[in-house]
């Protein structure tokens, strides 16, 4: 009975040995390769889910990137008209020329005739060489009467409207004859009137960006005289 239960325990033993083997043979052969990928696996999973976390935000940018630079180009050409903002930047030309705005006039729309008459109808039916116009683009003209009181001043405001955000190109320039004086005043002191014709464009076919036209910057008013009050009378 002690021999059998000697061969039992030797038996019992050698099982208990085989399957110790069994298991570190089945750890290193399938589990540690399977706890290896798993862990491979879950590093993978973060990193994806970091990169999917970044596109995410830049997706949600997008649509701020997009507003911030819709809004920049309608300041160079909106999709209005927005004669709003082209009077500040003639204010703008005229506090920085130190000259004087007697008075102006918009026309809207294609097809506007010089206020001077001076281009003929062959003239008018010639294009500029080389000029193309997007369809749909539109024009706006505005005649402007300055008082400037040097050449310079003249300069500076042409320029400064030519460097302006919003896109505006110089037309014709018309000089008023020398006006006989009627004050010491006038002798001493003599000024450049001249009458300006000016473009700037808009393009109504983008409708969709009707309601993201920038917003208006008006300057406070200062003690000079509102150069834009003859606008009522017109």
């Amino acid at each position: 009975m002690m021999g059998l239960s000697n061969k039992q325990w030797i038996i019992g033993a050698s099982t208990f040995v085989v399957m110790a083997s069994l298991l570190v043979i089945l750890y290193f052969q399938f589990l540690s390769p399977l706890k290896t990928n798993v862990q491979t696996l879950e590093e993978e999973l973060e990193a994806e889910q970091k990169i999917l976390k970044s596109l995410n935000e830049s997706g949600a940018n997008k649509p701020k990137a997009l507003l911030k630079s819709s809004v920049e180009l309608q300041k160079q050409v909106p999709v209005q008209p927005f004669t709003e903002q082209f009077m500040l930047e003639l204010q703008k030309a005229e506090v920085v020329s130190d000259s004087v705005i007697d008075e102006m006039n918009f026309a809207d729309g294609e097809g506007i005739s010089s206020p001077a008459g001076e281009q003929s109808a062959e003239d008018e039916a010639q294009p500029a060489e080389g000029a193309v116009t997007p369809a749909g683009l539109q024009q706006t003209k505005v005649t402007v009467t300055v008082e400037s009181k040097r050449y310079d001043d003249l300069l500076t405001f042409l320029q400064t409207m030519e460097s302006s955000k919003r896109i505006t190109q110089v037309e014709a320039i018309t000089f008023d004859g020398p006006q006989d004086a009627k004050t010491i005043s006038d002798v001493e002191d003599p000024v450049l009137r001249y009458e300006l014709m000016l473009s700037t464009f808009y393009y109504p076919s983008l409708e969709n960006l009707r309601d993201k036209i920038p917003a208006i910057d008006i300057p406070e008013a200062g003690n000079k005289a509102d150069p834009f009050q003859t606008l009522g009378n017109h």
